[in-house]
């Protein structure tokens, strides 16, 4: 985004004063320089896009300068899907955007008043990673046009790290995030060559049991989540240079440590909880209001898997 168009915006928004004035010092005089593989480190150039890699205030700068989209993109009028009867058309996560309609014109719809917003605040959009999916269908989809360029269909996408499919099923998800931590693991612990144990575990906590259990609280019920336990189980044998063939159960006492289901469904309780006693005004506690629809219902839902 433009840092002359963002002052305006501030401005616009009646922000004014010391705040106004420091955040126009901030970028009035923004240099860079680029590290180019082949010819080195260039000289310092002005820049007039972007905000401040690292910077804390980024979420909030960024967040206020699209503070207009959800005014344009209305989802009454194309009928987004609801949580307890609150229209959610629009996701929001730094500089990911999600759009969720019900009909494919209505995304279309979104899509040519999103770049009318863009071409407004000065935005781009990268069309070669936006993608369409259409969950719980088989029929073919229309193409969508943003920009003049057709946005690819996919049957899977991996959104904030998780890998959505046109089904209701997060087993891939458990896979991609088995892979994942088993690379981590093999490229990254094992490459340190570290023989001291205690080490070893907290790298392992930091670099790998982080990757696996990331947003465990949510497919803690998949019967994928034995792939996450065989690659924990084998970096555990493999420090006490045992057979894979090894007990189990004497290996985790050796460490004091127990299986990693145990931490996925203490995290999931957890949730569960904090989620139960989120207040209704919440996009959180709407999801909540509307998983006790769905068990009420007798349909399949987390809220029932929790409960079993």
């Amino acid at each position: 985004m433009p840092c002359e168009a963002l002052c305006q915006v501030f401005a616009g928004l009646r922000v004014k004063g010391r705040f106004l004035q420091c955040l126009q010092a901030m970028y009035a005089k923004d240099t860079i320089r680029i590290n180019h593989p082949n010819e080195g480190v260039t000289s310092s150039f002005r820049c007039q896009q972007g905000v401040k890699q690292g910077c804390p205030l980024n979420p909030l700068l960024f967040g206020l300068y699209l503070d207009a989209l959800e005014g344009r993109l209305d989802g009454k009028e194309c009928d987004a899907p609801t949580l307890a009867d609150v229209h959610v058309w629009l996701l929001l996560f730094t500089d990911d955007l999600a759009l969720t309609l019900e009909l494919e014109v209505g995304l279309q719809q979104q899509l040519d008043a999103l770049q009318q917003c863009c071409a407004k605040r000065g935005l781009t959009m990268n069309v070669k990673k936006t993608k369409v999916m259409v969950f719980n269908s088989v029929d073919p989809c229309q193409k969508f046009v943003f920009e003049g360029d057709i946005i690819e269909h996919v049957q899977t996408f991996n959104y904030l790290g998780i890998l959505l499919e046109t089904t209701p099923n997060l087993d891939s998800a458990v896979e991609h995030l088995t892979v994942t931590s088993r690379r981590s693991l093999n490229h990254r612990c094992a490459k340190l060559h570290i023989m001291d144990v205690k080490l070893c575990c907290d790298l392992f906590n930091k670099l790998v049991h982080s990757i696996a259990s990331y947003t465990c609280e949510i497919w803690v019920h998949s019967k994928k989540i034995e792939a996450i336990e065989v690659v924990y189980r084998g970096f555990l044998k493999s420090l006490l240079e045992v057979r894979k063939t090894a007990s189990t159960s004497i290996m985790l006492a050796e460490f004091g440590k127990f299986p990693f289901e145990h931490f996925a469904w203490g995290q999931a309780l957890l949730y569960y909880n904090c989620v139960s006693t989120v207040t209704e005004d919440r996009i959180l506690g709407k999801a909540w209001e509307a998983q006790l629809a769905m068990l009420v219902a007798g349909k399949k839902c987390w809220a029932g898997s929790m409960k079993k």
